[in-house]
């Protein structure tokens, strides 16, 4: 598993962090609509709150992505808790795409 961030106002790119999203969020919250592409780029570029994140993405062997992840960067008066949010595709769970992601960011 190849773990990699990207960058969120490549169109391409957050497209298919929002795929994943979107399945993972299908099957475990299905009241819970996802969020759009236009809505995470938002997020992306300090629309939260001025929050920053950063977003990654997991792929497997054959190099789809199969697991995403949105880190929330460190803030100045708490370096040592973080947000993160973590999705794998249904499909694709129980291999270790969630546990490569977690595993990246606590590296």
């Amino acid at each position: 598993m190849q773990v990699r961030q990207i960058d969120p106002n490549d169109d391409d790119e957050l497209a298919s962090w929002c795929a994943v999203q979107r399945a993972s969020k299908a099957a475990d919250w299905p009241d819970d609509p996802p969020s759009t592409l236009r809505q995470m780029r938002a997020i992306a570029n300090g629309g939260f709150g001025g929050k920053r994140f950063i977003f990654q993405v997991v792929a497997d062997d054959a190099g789809h992505t199969v697991g995403c992840s949105m880190q929330g960067r460190p803030t100045r008066d708490n370096r040592r808790r973080i947000e993160l949010e973590v999705h794998v595709d249904p499909a694709h769970r129980r291999r270790g795409a969630g546990r490569a992601l977690v595993h990246h960011v606590e590296e």
